[in-house]
């Protein structure tokens, strides 16, 4: 952990072997106990769980939420992972955020309109809700999408930027990554503000 400021974990760990679940709690652990930032994507697939119970999944979940300051997540994995019965959303990441000391939580949402899809984030932060504005989603493949986004809300938390626009750079990040084939990163810093600066008109994404 020397030199390390801040660990992200996929949730995916908790539901793959013991051995993966093992080491995943272990390094959240170590990171927590250091005083790292530890970063945590729920990332949580029925199709990987299929001979878990769901008390067995909220119980690991739970486990790992301890030593987490940051969570990638939605609304969903709340009520339907940790069962929390609260449907209002501001009130939902409120409670949330203080049963386990989560300084930040984001999410992504894809919506419609017009018939076009669109994709968005938000981001709770000390009982407020920040969110970007929607940005039209032209799909090759959507691998990767969600890493995109946590990559850049990383980057914007950790620069310190305002929380709009991390989110702003967040979602473009994601919508360009899901505007190319396969989930390797292909484009700089430099070119996610020029998409932003060009409203989405520029030559990365005919």
């Amino acid at each position: 952990m020397a030199g390390v400021d801040i660990v992200h974990i996929c949730g995916i760990s908790l539901s793959l072997t013991e051995k993966t679940r093992s080491a995943a709690l272990k390094l959240a652990k170590m990171a927590h106990e250091m005083k790292k930032i530890v970063c945590f994507d729920f990332n949580y697939r029925m199709s990987l769980n299929e001979d878990n119970t769901h008390e067995t999944m909220k119980t690991r979940y739970q486990e790992m939420l301890s030593y987490v300051d940051t969570i990638f997540g939605s609304k969903r994995d709340l009520t339907d992972l940790l069962d929390y019965q609260e449907t209002d959303e501001k009130k939902l990441y409120q409670q949330f955020c203080q049963d386990y000391q989560i300084s930040f939580f984001a999410g992504s949402r894809r919506t419609f309109i017009d018939d076009k899809k669109y994709f968005e984030g938000f981001l709770f932060h000390h009982d407020k809700i920040y969110e970007s504005s929607p940005k039209e989603l032209n799909i090759l493949d959507r691998i990767g999408s969600g890493d995109a986004f946590a990559s850049g809300v990383i980057t914007g938390l950790l620069e310190k930027w305002d929380f709009v626009d991390t989110l702003e750079f967040a979602i473009a990040n994601s919508v360009l990554a899901q505007a190319s084939m396969n989930d390797s990163p292909i484009f700089e810093k430099q070119d996610i503000f020029n998409y932003l600066d060009n409203k989405g008109t520029n030559d990365l994404i005919r």
